[in-house]
């Protein structure tokens, strides 16, 4: 058997989805700051390629002053929660 939740193969409709084409790994950073800056807010999820960019990213981001975590296979379930 399968579990669905919502409608199957659709987005929630109170779910703003984008793709935002950023060149390079690198570009996340840069493309994060000027989303902020024109106003994005939380929550927000961005994938990264590897764990070592996702825990860079996280310490660029906590410079910044912006409130992030960072999820990945490293981190133990409950930090995960």
């Amino acid at each position: 058997g399968s579990v669905s939740v919502g409608a199957e193969n659709a987005g929630a409709s109170t779910i703003d989805q984008r793709l935002v084409f950023v060149g390079r790994e690198d570009g996340k950073l840069l493309a994060m700051r000027q989303l902020i800056q024109e106003g994005l807010k939380p929550p927000v999820l961005l994938f990264v390629q590897s764990i070592e960019r996702a825990k860079d990213l996280f310490k660029e981001l906590v410079y910044d002053g912006i409130n992030v975590d960072v999820m990945h296979a490293e981190r133990s379930q409950l930090q995960r929660e």
